[in-house]
């Protein structure tokens, strides 16, 4: 392999968000992720696309209202 693999905590850390919204984000297969043995890992290529969506209720439009 030419890109080395990230673990879940090493994912978790570069995109600001806790390793257990990461394995949340695996588990649902919103993020990919290859397991070898006991441990899961992440392409960097995918995490650098992966773009979590914001947290919380989508807004009303304000038009229809």
């Amino acid at each position: 392999m030419s890109a080395q693999l990230l673990s879940i905590p090493q994912a978790a850390e570069q995109l600001g968000v806790s390793r257990i919204r990461v394995w949340q984000w695996v588990k649902g297969e919103r993020l990919p992720a290859v397991r070898l043995g006991n441990f899961w890992f992440i392409n960097p290529a995918d995490l650098a696309s992966f773009a979590p969506r914001k947290p919380g209720r989508p807004r009303k439009d304000r038009a229809c209202a």
